[in-house]
C-alpha cells in the first residue's frame, strides 16, 4: 500500500516536471485544455483508488 502510494508520488513528480518544461511553449487556451485534462485524470485516478482500496 505504502509503495503504491510511493509509486504514484514519483510519477505524480515526473508529470509536473514534464508539465513545467511543456508549460513554457504553451498558449493559454493550450493551458486550459491541460488543466481540464488534469482534473478528470486525478477524478479518476482517485475512483480507481478507491475501488482499489
Amino acid at each position: 500500500m505504502c509503495f503504491i502510494n510511493l509509486f504514484v508520488f514519483i510519477i505524480d513528480l515526473a508529470v509536473l516536471c514534464e508539465i513545467k518544461i511543456a508549460v513554457s511553449r504553451l498558449t493559454k487556451k493550450d493551458m486550459v485544455k491541460l488543466f481540464f485534462m488534469l482534473s478528470i485524470l486525478s477524478a479518476y485516478l482517485s475512483f480507481l483508488w478507491s475501488r482499489i482500496s
